[in-house]
């Protein structure tokens, strides 16, 4: 070898590590992603799932299954009772990618209707192994009620139940029997379930009736972001982050849950166009960690909407003074309405908070201990008994907001709206702030781009925009003929049919009845296809009269009352009866006229509530709508030989109108 070669060599080495990484990464790229498909209704789990036509039955079987790089598809719109554990995760070149194509994950389960002991005085037991603690189990009956009670059995009334370590207790009324009321509990502990699993992303799924949480995130995960996603009615929390998760979440609703978020220790978390309301004790409540919320609106949850306090790390192997196990909190372009207390920061937290409203809570702001606040253009609304801001030992940092009527605490000292200027120089702070109702409205104007999301209204659903309450916090000057807001469906794209139900559930020899309502080409009137609603009946010893009920989707942004509804229903000449009902918040049902499948093809099916007023539970026909959420609900009555019968009715074209 020459003098040089030793350079050659390592030029044609520096060269050809290059072309080797890119020859690994090629070949990294180049490996097969499989979709794999689950069907709750027609799949089968003896097959590959590689197929619409192959679809596994179970979630289960997917997970078990599922590849870095691959995606799982759900069933559009389908209920799957079961849980969704991952085993694996992806990698940040291939992460898994679950499609839920608006699914549901349900925690329920029918409550064993023979295993109730009578302990007299209507009141019975049913012993059961459900581990309560983090878990927070509850009842449901046939109309989705929650039955609650005291946690003392002796003072349960009738129909009311709790869910104690040792098992269930329910009072029920004179004459009734647990099994007549078709009860379901949330057995399963949480919808999805992730520890150590990283590089996921989850779309357009819902995860309702979990004991625990609907999204449960343990130990080391990273990678993971969550797409329009849903968690309602679960026990504990909508959505909760735990330990040394990140997370981000673009377009989330959570409600009904006892928290909506609740993230606990190092995580870090991101929120943008999250909905939170109507949780039952908190909206979104977080300990330690850093967490970041924009654009998104908070309210209606029991006691405190958003709060950061700080955690202990040890568990995680941090040190107890890390930075993390103070809390960090950002929020910008936040909508907060309702509730005790909007912002609570407490703790050694730290919260910076700019171009946010906080409305109607009793009291705006808090901070706590030795916690501290960076407040700027921002507008905080309070009821006259109540505060804009509390300072009890923590440290405020505020500048160019706006307060109506302004009332304020400091250490147990009060400053009413008259004593700002006392205020100010107390605080040391808001020296360029303003007082008073024309402030607020003028600030609020001035800034209504940001905080609007602007737009037009959508479909409800959790793919929706988040409904801001502009008109709330500053309202327009009346004007004459407010516009109506009409959803309309044309069934091309979205079904908004989201279940079907049978009463009863069951056919003679225990078999549960499959339903499902789906998208179909099978008829149509309009475009390509219409929502099938079909039902297999089971052989029985007689003729008999099924109820198959179909649910719309849950209107959660309606802010009237829905006054008329319209669909195309394809009329087959069976003589089937029929029933449009509109069911409220509260579960309550406004009936609408019935007919008779009577004709041949496509027929409009019309309801103005104002012209044909709704007959109502109980004979009660004064119930006002209580709403949102509202869902439309279809009952059809098919008459059944007794050799049994599939069932199916079309249904396009639906429209719901509020004035």
């Amino acid at each position: 070898m020459g003098p040089h070669d030793d350079n050659r060599k390592d030029t044609i080495m520096r060269t050809a590590i290059p072309t080797a990484a890119i020859f690994i990464l090629s070949a990294v790229f180049a490996v097969a992603q499989n979709v794999i498909y689950v069907d709750a209704a027609r799949g089968d789990d003896q097959l590959d799932g590689l197929s619409p036509q192959k679809a596994l039955r179970s979630i289960a079987a997917a997970m078990a299954k599922v590849q870095p790089g691959d995606t799982v598809s759900l069933g559009a719109g389908q209920c799957f009772y079961e849980n969704m554990v991952f085993l694996r995760g992806g990698s940040a070149w291939q992460p898994i990618t679950i499609e839920g194509n608006g699914a549901t994950l349900s925690g329920l389960a029918p409550v064993p209707a023979d295993q109730w002991q009578d302990l007299g005085d209507g009141l019975f037991f049913q012993a059961d192994g459900t581990r309560v603690g983090a878990q927070a189990p509850y009842l449901i009956d046939r109309d989705n009620q929650r039955l609650e009670g005291s946690r003392k059995p002796e003072e349960l009334k009738p129909g009311q139940a709790c869910w104690l370590p040792k098992g269930i207790y329910l009072r029920c009324a004179a004459g009734v029997t647990p099994a007549q009321l078709e009860l379901r509990g949330t057995y399963r502990p949480c919808g999805v379930t992730m520890t150590n699993i990283s590089y996921v992303t989850i779309r357009n799924l819902n995860a309702e009736y979990f004991a625990n949480d609907g999204f449960n995130m343990h130990g080391y995960c990273r990678g993971l972001h969550y797409e329009n996603i849903c968690g309602r009615h679960n026990g504990d929390d909508g959505f909760s982050n735990h330990e040394d998760v990140s997370a981000v979440v673009r377009g989330g609703h959570f409600h009904h849950n006892n928290y909506g978020i609740q993230d606990i220790s190092v995580a870090r978390s991101l929120y943008q166009g999250v909905l939170v309301e109507n949780n039952r004790l908190a909206g979104a409540d977080f300990w330690g960690g850093f967490r970041s919320m924009e654009d998104s609106l908070v309210r209606n949850n029991a006691g405190r909407q958003v709060a950061i306090h700080s955690t202990t790390t040890a568990t995680v192997g941090y040190e107890p003074d890390d930075p993390m196990a103070a809390g960090l909190l950002f929020l910008k372009n936040v909508v907060i309405n309702g509730g005790s207390q909007g912002l609570v920061v407490m703790g050694n937290a730290r919260a910076t908070v700019q171009r946010c409203c906080i409305l109607d809570s009793t009291v705006g702001a808090s901070v706590m201990n030795s916690a501290a606040l960076h407040l700027f253009q921002s507008l905080i609304r309070h009821p006259a008994d109540g505060q804009a801001l509390r300072l009890q030992g923590g440290l405020l940092r505020a500048n160019g907001n706006a307060y109506y009527p302004g009332a304020f605490r400091i250490n147990d000292q009060d400053y009413p709206p008259t004593a700002f200027a006392d205020y100010q120089n107390a605080s040391g702070q808001d020296a360029q702030s303003v007082l008073g109702e024309p402030a607020f409205r003028g600030m609020f104007l001035a800034q209504q781009p940001m905080i609007s999301h602007g737009g037009q209204r959508r479909a409800p659903g959790i793919a929706s925009p988040i409904d801001l309450p502009v008109g709330d916090i500053a309202p327009p000057e009346p004007q004459a003929g407010s516009r109506p807001l009409q959803f309309d469906f044309d069934f091309e794209n979205e079904n908004p049919w989201s279940r079907a139900y049978v009463w009863p559930e069951h056919g003679p020899d225990g078999t549960a009845i499959a339903t499902q309502a789906v998208l179909s080409e099978q008829q149509a009137a309009s475009g390509k296809q219409a929502v099938a609603v079909s039902a297999q009946f089971p052989p029985g010893d007689k003729a008999k009269t099924w109820q198959l009920k179909l649910f719309s989707v849950r209107f959660d942004c309606l802010e009237r009352p829905v006054t008329a509804l319209s669909f195309k229903l394809f009329g087959d000449g069976s003589n089937t009866r029929f029933v449009p009902r509109v069911r409220d918040r509260s579960g309550e049902q406004f009936y609408g006229p019935e007919g008779r499948l009577d004709w041949q093809g496509w027929r409009t099916i019309s309801w103005n509530l104002k012209d044909q007023p709704p007959r109502c539970q109980g004979g009660n026909n004064n119930q006002v709508q209580d709403g949102p959420p509202m869902e439309i609900v279809v009952d059809f009555y098919p008459e059944v030989p007794a050799a049994g019968a599939a069932v199916t009715f079309f249904l396009d074209d639906l429209s719901v109108r509020c004035d």
